[in-house]
């Protein structure tokens, strides 16, 4: 995070000027800045002059911020910039000037509060600052009263951004700005004149939101959402909607989870930023979605209701990871409901853009995620299982030979044996499900052994009823094919295995189909 000079900020604001570069208005330290605000001196009398002014500064410290945007955010959403370390000399030259820093904070002189607080916003802005020696000088409760200068926005502008940097470390910083109130104002101040500040407060929310499910919790009882969705309108910058999206995330996320009530109204915000093409707008609208979306039926029928699943499934053809992931994610917890809402997704043409995954250069946690998210559809009726064969996706599935993929796999294969019919049965066996399922079998994940035994189990149960209808000259052709990928022998290994449903399972298909072949 880098700081912002200081020496001529405070003249600079008093000189009632207004520097403006950009269709935005946004002032921008160009070579030219320093011309422009000398030569451009705008005399404007009365409220709106002054705003005008406050907010072009603000806009311009913002920026600053801008460069790291993504504080307290998941490892692997962070841009790959980072600061400089500060060596210890710089900063034992910083902490020299903390007791006058401290003594002009705690000043009823605005101009020396507003030159320590820029002072605390350089100290705060270091990679790992001293946070703990600025909460033991007491200057907390200070900041906090900064807040409700409303008269003095950019006061308050860098008392939020001290306090945004503080919540940002361990979860006992952040403890201790909650227990100064600072919640209340931050939320009083998402109904800032200033776009600055307000983003400001944005980010300072979403920093406490995101240390614990219980500042989550508080940060929602104390109103914070409502405010925070009004941010999502036709007139917001693109920074405020990258940091709006990204504490409505937090605001989202966690475990426990939230009642579902308590953030619903934020699908319609959501719904409409999913259509932007910024990819740090996109991944947190994403993540909020794969979080609301991991609830009931009824609660996935509320995303669904949003009108997100086309643009969910269109994602899956992004090339960004960060945003590839959370949006299979939400595909995948839609797929858990009804079969008319996996039917939402199948007819999205996901599986076209599934088998993408599958086939494409991803790296394994993608193509795992996809596997997956098939293995949910092929829970599904027959007409959904079908729907997966002829989309060729689980021939794909069947014979990856990456053994992480291939164990994803065999979800899939045993949903798909639960409700095909025959005909779909014969298509898995040709394609080799057979071998897949025996040589998993003695899987040391138990999971993945259970869905084997419950695979293979479907499967003789099919061949047998083929036998017993007369077809395939009186033999279940699907036995002798499992006799021949050594399942049996692999079974029998698991006679005596730990997990009470694993041997329970293979001592019963043993005695059923090889009359307890080898049992002790």
């Amino acid at each position: 995070m880098s700081s912002r000079p200081t020496s001529r900020w405070e003249a600079r604001w008093s000189q009632n000027n207004a520097a403006l570069d950009g269709d935005e208005g946004s002032l921008r330290p160009t070579s030219r800045w320093e011309a422009r605000w000398s030569q451009n001196k705008v005399a404007v009398d009365g409220g709106e002059g002054r705003r005008r002014r406050e907010d072009n500064m603000l806009e311009f410290l913002k920026n600053k911020r801008e460069e790291s945007w993504l504080n307290k955010r998941p490892e692997e959403l962070q841009p790959q910039q980072f600061q400089p370390a500060v060596n210890v000399p710089q900063l034992d030259k910083k902490l020299e000037k903390h007791p006058s820093m401290v003594a002009g904070v705690r000043s009823n002189d605005d101009a020396q509060q507003l030159e320590a607080m820029i002072q605390f916003h350089s100290l705060l802005s270091i990679e790992n600052p001293p946070i703990k020696e600025v909460l033991q000088s007491g200057v907390v409760s200070r900041f906090i009263e900064f807040l409700g200068r409303d008269d003095y926005p950019q006061l308050q502008f860098e008392a939020a951004w001290a306090l945004t940097n503080i919540a940002s470390g361990a979860s006992g910083n952040t403890e201790v700005v909650i227990a100064h109130g600072a919640i209340p104002r931050f939320v009083r101040l998402l109904g800032s004149p200033s776009d600055a500040v307000r983003e400001e407060a944005v980010w300072a929310l979403g920093n406490i939101a995101g240390d614990s499910p219980k500042s989550r919790d508080l940060v929602l009882t104390l109103g914070a959402l409502m405010p925070l969705l009004t941010q999502f309108n036709d007139r917001a910058k693109l920074s405020m909607l990258r940091t709006a999206t990204w504490t409505l995330a937090n605001f989202c996320s966690g475990k426990p989870q939230l009642q579902f009530e308590q953030v619903k109204q934020a699908l319609a915000a959501v719904a409409r930023v999913i259509h932007t093409n910024d990819g740090s707008v996109l991944t947190n609208a994403c993540w909020a979605l794969a979080y609301l979306s991991d609830g009931t039926k009824d609660e996935i029928q509320s995303v669904i209701d949003a009108g997100v699943c086309p643009r969910l499934v269109e994602l899956l053809f992004h090339t960004w990871p960060s945003i590839l992931i959370p949006a299979i994610r939400t595909v995948g917890n839609i797929l858990m409901g009804y079969d008319l809402q996996t039917q939402v997704i199948i007819d999205n043409r996901a599986l076209k853009r599934l088998l993408n995954l599958l086939t494409q250069n991803y790296n394994e946690s993608i193509s795992k995620e996809a596997c997956c998210t098939i293995s949910k559809i092929t829970a599904g009726n027959k007409e959904q299982i079908q729907a997966v064969i002829e989309a060729g996706t689980i021939s794909h599935v069947i014979s990856d030979a990456e053994f992480e993929i291939t164990k994803e796999a065999v979800y899939a294969i045993s949903n798909a044996t639960s409700s095909g019919t025959h005909d779909q049965f014969k298509f898995l066996v040709r394609e080799g499900c057979i071998k897949q399922l025996c040589d998993l079998v003695v899987c040391p994940d138990p999971s993945i052994s259970i869905f084997c035994l419950k695979g293979l189990e479907n499967i003789l149960k099919a061949g047998e009823a083929e036998k017993n209808q007369g077809y395939a000259g009186g033999v279940n052709v699907f036995k002798q094919m499992i006799d021949d990928a050594k399942g049996p022998k692999n079974m029998a290994s698991l006679q005596n295995h730990d997990n009470e449903e694993i041997r329970k399972k293979a001592i019963e298909i043993l005695d059923t189909y090889w009359l307890g072949l080898n049992r002790p």
